[in-house]
């Protein structure tokens, strides 16, 4: 039997009993309450149920979104790994690049130095042509520039040039104005039209030896004239010397 019968029993024992309406009345608002309690009580264990199952839910989600969390966390460990050796990967290749960029300018350095100093042995118009080295320490474009030298020794060297004046000092020690044909980068002829004087240079030991004939003018005047473009091609027999200043 419940609380709630025992207590509606209890209540019609004291009315019969011949007890005040009051009591009765107040066992009936008891009653009352004790159904609203019990309605309460449903209600909050209806509640605790709804709770307990959201909190199984949440749980759930919680346990899912922190097992997310984990393959991320490995996932950018992973990566993080990944960078580190990376980084020291290219900072390997990096101390490669240094050493053999120190290694290029080491080699390059010298080569610079020999070709300059070769300067003022080269043809003069050769010479001015030529830029200097560049003063700094990037290598790509050092050795460039001195490739672009190279080549344009090279290709003075390989190609008949244009005559160009030139202040020499003739046979009769007086300085005028010749113009230089040079063929290759040790041989020259040189005429002076007016003085009908003409020569054949030889560069020896970075100097200029200078061997003038007047027999010489005639096909060294018609050989600039037609590297400058006065005469027409043709075929002409130009003077050399040799070693005892042979013809």
């Amino acid at each position: 039997m419940s609380k709630f019968s025992i207590i509606i029993i209890l209540c019609a024992l004291v009315a019969s009993y011949g007890q005040t309406s009051d009591i009765a009345e107040y066992c009936q608002a008891l009653a009352g309450e004790l159904a609203a309690c019990k309605q309460y009580l449903a209600e909050c264990e209806a509640q605790r149920k709804d709770f307990a199952m959201r909190s199984e839910d949440r749980e759930r989600a919680i346990a899912a979104e922190n097992a997310k969390l984990k393959a991320e966390i490995e996932r950018l460990l992973k990566q993080k790994q990944l960078l580190i050796e990376e980084k020291q990967k290219l900072a390997a290749e990096q101390q490669q690049f240094h050493e053999k960029r120190e290694a290029c300018l080491k080699s390059l350095s010298p080569a610079e130095q020999a070709l300059e100093s070769k300067r003022q042995q080269l043809p003069q118009a050769l010479a001015e042509t030529m830029l200097p080295p560049l003063d700094n320490d990037n290598p790509a474009a050092r050795l460039r520039r001195f490739l672009e030298s190279i080549d344009g020794i090279r290709a003075f060297d390989q190609q008949l040039q244009k005559p160009v004046p030139t202040i020499l000092t003739g046979p009769d020690g007086i300085q005028r104005e010749f113009q230089l044909l040079y063929l290759g980068l040790s041989t020259a002829y040189a005429v002076a039209p007016e003085a009908k004087i003409a020569g054949i240079g030889i560069r020896q030991n970075g100097d200029w030896e200078w061997h003038w004939r007047q027999d010489y003018f005639p096909a060294i005047a018609q050989a600039i004239e037609i590297s400058s473009g006065k005469r027409p091609h043709a075929l002409l027999p130009l003077p050399v010397t040799i070693k005892g200043d042979g013809q």
